[in-house]
């Protein structure tokens, strides 16, 4: 059975890039509120401490999940190098009883001739 690396690995990435883009609407949404007359000195200061807490937070989840899926593609790429060798294995075994099978047609034909 080949791994279903297509839908995962699909998968994977569309989350990375869904997280990137929320964290990007953050980003604008906080900028916003910093420019805006309506709160304190204070209150931007904690808003940009939470923010840039979660964005930490976002980052080193990231991190992990890239490091994940790295780790997946390479089982993936052996499990699909492992599947691939034992196909060329059964395949060179078959080749190779073909070619004793001709070989003991060719002896026993040569045999009967000499007879």
């Amino acid at each position: 059975p080949i791994p279903p690396i297509h839908g995962q690995f699909e998968q994977a990435v569309r989350s990375i890039l869904d997280g990137m883009d929320r964290q990007n609407e953050g980003i604008k949404e906080l900028f916003e509120l910093l420019e805006s007359k309506t709160i304190t000195d204070n209150q931007k200061e904690r808003l940009t401490m939470g923010h840039l807490k979660e964005a930490k937070s976002y980052l080193e989840n990231i991190t992990e999940q890239i490091r994940l899926l790295k780790i997946a593609l390479k089982r993936t790429i052996m499990d699909v190098a492992d599947l691939i060798f034992e196909k060329i294995k059964d395949q060179t075994t078959i080749v190779k009883t073909h070619c004793e099978l001709m070989e003991l047609k060719t002896e026993n034909s040569n045999m009967e001739l000499k007879h």
